[in-house]
């Protein structure tokens, strides 16, 4: 409880007038402005993910693909929901297909279990780019991961900005970074 509340119950308790809590005019502007911008934010991520939607769709119009759901956005317009081109077929080991947008280009995600949701398979430039994702299933990297190499990163590019990440996560960061540090300052020297 702020102090002030906490001092308008002491005072209604004692049967002393309560005192108003007013606030500054700066603030009341500062609040406007706010509102403002996140509005304007919640507009424009809309209308990107209502164009992204828009490309999805032309985009498999153009290649003559006919989804058995198109791109659309949720009933709130928050999210967008990927094309449903191939439902799975677990008898025969194939994979359901979506055609869906990674915010640079029209790329196919596949189903691989249920509680994971679909991923992504590359991609989309041509109808026959479809049946290589149901049968091939989803892109992954193949490079092994150099974990030295990612750590001296993390370390020499230093931890995100306040404004890129929440609260919680920016402390888990600064937390990891120090365990980290810890680490490579008691491993082995690199090769």
């Amino acid at each position: 409880m702020s102090q002030s509340l906490h001092n308008n119950h002491r005072f209604a308790a004692a049967g002393l007038p309560l005192r108003p809590i007013e606030e500054p005019e700066w603030y009341k502007d500062a609040c406007t402005r706010y509102a403002r911008a996140i509005a304007e934010e919640a507009t424009a991520e809309a209308h990107r993910l209502q164009a992204e939607v828009h490309e999805i769709n032309d985009t498999l119009t153009h290649l003559g693909i006919s989804p058995i759901t198109p791109a659309h956005l949720t009933d709130i317009g928050a999210h967008q929901v990927p094309a449903l081109l191939l439902q799975a077929d677990p008898g025969r080991k194939l994979r359901s297909v979506w055609a869906g947008h990674d915010g640079t280009r029209v790329v196919l995600l596949v189903g691989v279990a249920e509680e994971r949701g679909p991923l992504y398979a590359g991609p989309l430039t041509d109808a026959k780019d479809v049946p290589a994702a149901r049968l091939n299933g989803p892109v992954f990297t193949t490079k092994p991961l150099d974990a030295r190499a990612l750590a001296e990163q993390i370390l020499r590019d230093g931890l995100p900005q306040h404004e890129e990440v929440d609260a919680d996560t920016y402390h888990q960061l600064r937390a990891s970074h120090g365990v980290i540090a810890a680490l490579l300052a008691i491993a082995a020297p690199a090769a």
